[in-house]
């Protein structure tokens, strides 16, 4: 066996391969397919991995020089990773600008993120949740992984070198000082290991993803495995850990569930060791290292970062609303333009930079970087709008403003020709129908029962306010979308905020923890909302509640939990979902609706979650119907959970993948059935 002092890792071809799985895992999650609802378990690879490499080449650097020369190293690092990143940034803020990509409420938050490298801290500073990131999914959102494995870099090497002369003297040998070395960095573990599931349980789960300090042990691990690996090398009975850890990877990304579940609560520590284990075991020829070694695997790894840098804008633009293509041809699609991108930017910008043949003087570079950021910084910030904002009103809609005609397509077969206008819910009021024989450009409603198509012409455009939580925000993407391709019908302008529900007082209980509504949700219900109807005038507000509202409440001074079968809980909503109506009103809606939302079951577990109980929903449906009763002809309700459910579609999982939100498709396919015609029918009421 060789001396400590001679050990040296070279290029290991396998370790690009455990890059190219680590991506596909990404890939293969974000897609959407869920066999692989863990997919996101690829980034904690990529952690582990950077820590395993970038600290065997400081180490090296320490053994064989007795410093770290820190310019080169982040001159290096600069060049890799900075001029793809900021190319990316400016093509999304681009698109952004252009109306190309759904806008997002923090957007210039997660620009600046992505361009300063703090981009981790964006979601929680903005209370987005990653479990979240389906809803309304922003270009940016994959910027958090990459501002975690920044800050590693830019604090590693000064980290290195300071332990270093901390454990090192004038005559001690490498195998002496890497021993110390060794056990800090295992402390270091368990010591961040542990602020993982503290992290959790003292913030929230977010935090357990999104916190540096929370992720910092996956890439310690890998730091850890480096050293041990350099001083000692890697016994030969270890190979056996990479079949077993490759396994154990691809089995638990599978079965994982997405937005919950141990990732959530401070366990990817522990996951990071599995992945340890997988690179210790490709220290040794093994059938595995074999195939991971394979040229197309190898390259794949080569171009990952490229590959993890632009997917995520490219699934955003190309969506299945967009495209209108079914899930494997619009994955297809994806994926090859994807890696279009990729193999552009590797050889045309990346690999150029990163040798220095693009740009030959290191000042040039500088000065280019320099002027890219706040190139990108001024077209991030062009357009941070929540909304698409509708025009300004020239007239006042006139209440009977519509005709509505009947039966211009036949019913289906074996149904009664029944003569209906669109579906009204509860609270709506009276019919009051003006038979024609227009069929000018309008909405179609289909009815479950009986099938009939009626036609309802409004005199101008609706103008139609969407305001509530992340269901409001799904809501409203496809209700834009509905009004470009229907401008004579509607402008629709969305206000919402992820986890954003109507009652936002005092605590609710999410996730085995009691949190507080976030201000920016308050902020955005009782400021911004009346702000936006003084100064647009819609024709109606839309409020959509469904998750939040429905779990247990503490309403402050009160250490009591409530849920929506309390008569307590009642007695307490009902005037806060009243004073919300006068206060719609007040700032200057002519009408109010709000939808009745469909039970949810988050991830289609058992019922663990509090608001995941249908009775639930009965009893906040009435409390809601209850709410609008003091103002007849001015605040209705929409009943979409009936609708669903006629539908069939209340516990379909293809409709709501999450058991909570319906699917971009599915929700436009709501809106043009139903859910567009019941809205302009309660504003023309």
């Amino acid at each position: 066996m060789a001396e400590a002092g001679e050990r040296s890792i070279g290029y290991q071809p396998a370790l690009d391969g455990v890059r190219a799985v680590a991506v596909v895992l990404v890939l293969l999650f974000h897609l959407g397919f869920s066999w692989m609802s863990g997919g996101y378990l690829g980034v904690s690879v990529f952690f582990t991995l950077s820590g395993f490499l970038i600290t065997t080449l400081l180490a090296s650097e320490l053994k064989r020089s007795g410093t770290i020369a820190l310019g080169r190293f982040y001159g290096r690092r600069a060049r890799r990773l900075l001029p793809a990143s900021i190319v990316c940034l400016a093509g999304v803020c681009i698109l952004i600008a252009t109306d190309q990509v759904p806008d997002r409420s923090g957007l210039r938050w997660y620009v600046f993120g992505g361009l300063l490298q703090f981009a981790n801290w964006v979601p929680l500073g903005l209370r987005n949740s990653y479990a979240a990131l389906f809803d309304t999914p922003s270009p940016l959102d994959h910027f958090w992984s990459l501002a975690i494995e920044e800050q590693f870099y830019w604090l590693w090497p000064v980290s290195m070198l300071g332990l270093f002369r901390l454990v090192t003297g004038k005559h001690r040998s490498f195998a002496d000082w890497s021993k110390r070395i060794a056990i800090a960095l295992g402390v270091l573990f368990v010591l961040f290991g542990i602020s993982a599931p503290l992290t959790a349980s003292l913030w929230n789960h977010d935090a357990a993803y999104f916190a540096t300090w929370a992720r910092i042990p996956e890439i310690l691990a890998g730091a850890l495995l480096a050293v041990i690996a350099l001083r000692t090398g890697i016994p030969t009975i270890v190979r056996w850990l990479a079949p077993l850890g490759l396994a154990a990877i691809l089995v638990l990304s599978a079965i994982t569930p997405a937005g919950r579940g141990l990732a959530y609560e401070g366990a990817l520590p522990l996951f990071a060791l599995i992945s340890a284990g997988l690179i210790a075991g490709l220290q040794h020829p093994t059938v595995v290292s074999r195939m991971l070694s394979l040229p197309p695997i190898v390259f794949l790894g080569r171009i990952s970062y490229g590959v993890y840098l632009y997917h995520w804008p490219v699934f955003v633009v190309l969506s299945q609303g967009r495209t209108e293509l079914d899930v494997i041809p619009l994955s297809v699609l994806r994926l090859s333009v994807t890696l279009a991108i990729a193999l552009v930017s590797y050889f045309v910008i990346e690999q150029p930079i990163r040798e220095r043949r693009f740009l030959t003087k290191p000042r040039i570079g500088l000065a280019a970087t320099s002027f890219a950021i706040p190139l990108v910084a001024l077209l991030g910030i062009t357009q941070v709008s929540n909304t698409s904002s509708f025009e300004q009103p020239t007239e006042t809609l006139p209440p009977a403003a519509g005709t509505l005609a009947p039966l211009v397509t036949p019913p289906a077969t074996g149904a009664a020709a029944t003569t209906v206008a669109s579906p009204v819910a509860p609270g709506v009021g009276g019919d009051t129908t003006v038979m024609s024989e227009s069929v000018s450009p309008a909405i179609t409603t289909t009815m479950p029962a009986t099938t009939t198509t009626v036609t309802l012409v409004p005199a101008r455009p609706v103008r139609i306010l969407i305001i509530g939580d992340s269901t409001a925000q799904v809501t409203g993407v496809s209700l834009v979308d509905w009004a470009g391709d229907n401008p004579q019908l509607g402008q629709v302008e969305v206000q919402a905020f992820g986890g954003c529900g109507i009652l936002d007082e005092g605590d609710r209980f999410y996730r085995g923890q009691w949190e507080p509504t976030s201000p920016g949700c308050v902020t955005l219900l009782n400021e911004h909302v009346p702000e936006r109807i003084a100064q647009g005038r819609p024709d109606i507000v839309v409020v959509v509640s469904s998750f939040w509202d429905n779990t247990d409440h503490r309403w402050p001074g009160d250490p009591t939990a409530l849920s929506p079968l309390d008569s307590v809980y009642r007695e307490r909503a009902l005037p806060r979902f009243e004073a919300y109506n006068q206060l719609l009103l007040d700032s200057g809606a002519p009408r109010v609706a709000w939808v009745l939302y469909p039970p949810t079951d988050e991830s289609w577990d058992a019922v663990d979650e509090t608001s995941d109980d249908p009775a639930r929903y009965v009893a906040f449906d009435a409390l809601t119907r209850d709410a609008a009763a003091p103002f007849p002809g001015r605040v209705s309700t929409i009943d979409l959970s009936a609708w669903v459910d006629e539908q069939g579609l209340t516990n379909d999982h293809d409709a709501r993948p999450d058991g909570v939100h319906f699917s971009e498709s599915q929700s436009r396919t709501i809106v043009d059935t139903f859910l567009a015609n019941a809205i302009i029918q309660a504003a023309l009421h």
